[in-house]
């Protein structure tokens, strides 16, 4: 329960609630470099607050440095395109991004489209597959973002074992918490593997975003260093 509580108060701080249906929408990004410029603003956020969140997770700050920067240079982009689902309108193909506190504008895929197809198909793949478990479940998406996070797969990491540890604890919550929220263990055991093999389509598509993203920005000098870090731009 402690596990879970933590968890819970940790990653809320980088999901935060979702773009209300109702939300005033200001305007409607709709060239490529507004919709790249609105991308890149978005991930520094992100970011930011993905540091922050590990900073609260005390198998995180059990590590050594040289692992937790590891596992957040790895682990930022791909928690960012999972969290993307959150203000994503799966019938309307578009996302809510606010832009001040009662305010957001509307960015569809077909605009990023134009900076590259094949990442944006690849994203929607991705989460029209996740869509069908999600179901605006924030607390699948918290323990699905602790999964990524404490990834022993990720080159270069000193201590592998610690770090398969808290991911096995994670994936243990998520399965008990598919029982208690499907009252099945069959049903539950089908669902996680479902969700295991969304996150298993993560990394390609991370992957492809890294390739993509750095070529898309029109003035890189002006990228936050975060940003700059994390994409190695």
């Amino acid at each position: 329960m402690n596990r879970f509580k933590e968890l819970f108060n940790s990653v809320a701080l980088v999901r935060g609630k979702p773009v209300p249906p109702l939300t005033t929408i200001a305007y409607e990004t709709e060239s490529v470099s507004d919709g790249i410029q609105l991308m890149q603003n978005r991930a520094n956020t992100k970011f930011t607050l993905i540091v922050k969140m590990s900073a609260n997770i005390k198998g995180f700050n059990d590590l050594c440095e040289d692992d937790k920067i590891v596992l957040l240079k790895a682990g930022c982009p791909q928690l960012w395109l999972l969290q993307n689902i959150i203000n994503f309108d799966i019938d309307g193909k578009f996302w809510r991004v606010f832009i001040g506190e009662e305010k957001a504008t509307l960015l569809r895929t077909s605009v990023l489209e134009g900076w590259s197809d094949e990442v944006i198909q690849s994203h929607k793949n991705f989460m029209f597959s996740l869509n069908a478990e999600y179901n605006c479940d924030m607390s699948l998406i918290d323990l699905l973002s602790s999964i990524v996070l404490f990834d022993p797969d990720v080159p270069n990491l000193v201590h592998k074992t610690s770090i398969k540890l808290q991911q096995k604890t994670y994936m243990y919550l998520l399965q008990r918490y598919l029982e208690i929220k499907h009252n099945s263990k069959s049903e539950s055991e089908t669902r996680f593997k479902r969700l295991m093999n969304c996150l298993r389509a993560l990394y390609p598509l991370t992957q492809l975003v890294r390739h993509h993203f750095g070529k898309a920005l029109i003035h890189p000098i002006r990228v936050a260093p975060l940003v700059q870090e994390i994409f190695e731009i």
